[in-house]
């Protein structure tokens, strides 16, 4: 049996994630991603060499 605090800390916990989700991907990705029933598909990282880099620049990502 958990504690009344205990309880009280998940639900907060999982109202904070939701929240951030929000602020991270927006409204309309975060609704999507609480109602998903499949799991998503990861993105795999994609490899570039430094030579690729020299050529292009804009495959630096931008730092936030």
């Amino acid at each position: 049996m958990f504690s009344p605090t205990t309880r009280a800390v998940e639900e907060a916990g999982g109202v904070a994630v939701a929240k951030l989700r929000e602020y991270v991907m927006g409204e309309q990705e975060a609704d999507k991603m609480a109602t998903a029933s499949e799991p998503k598909v990861v993105q795999q990282p994609v490899l570039v060499s430094m030579d690729d880099v020299a050529e292009d620049k804009s495959l630096i990502p931008p730092i936030s």
